[in-house]
């Protein structure tokens, strides 16, 4: 089992260097519209869950998750020789809608009359 400490700065690596991947390695170019919002790996370091938001509609998103789920036996490998570990963690990915789901809370506050900036 890894120590707390570990799994956070792996998280952290592996959202970083995932997202340059996507962004730079990634030949499906609807993968460009992705975002990693966040990782979360398990103590075992077995299972590493991927939060990403994607731009698109409902069908275009499911196609991008796909994709990603395609993809991530190359994603598993690259990460292996970025980051020099023996066993990689799967990867598993999530859509994230908490973007999407604070800007819809937020128009609703707006259509109730309440002020943009509780500060005001």
């Amino acid at each position: 089992m890894a120590d707390k400490l570990r799994i956070e700065k792996l998280e952290e690596q592996i959202k970083r260097d995932l997202s340059t991947l996507i962004l730079k390695r990634a030949r499906d170019a609807r993968l460009k519209t992705v975002a990693i919002m966040g990782v979360r790996v398990t103590r075992d370091l077995e299972l590493a869950k991927v939060y990403v938001s994607i731009l698109g509609q409902d069908s275009e998103i499911k196609e991008v998750l796909e994709a990603l789920e395609k993809a991530s036996g190359f994603f598993r490998s690259e990460l292996g020789a970025l980051l020099g570990l023996r066993r990689v963690p799967e990867l598993r990915f999530i859509l994230d809608n908490t973007l999407e789901e604070s800007m819809r809370i937020e128009g609703l506050f707006k259509e109730l009359g309440y002020p943009d900036n509780v500060d005001e």
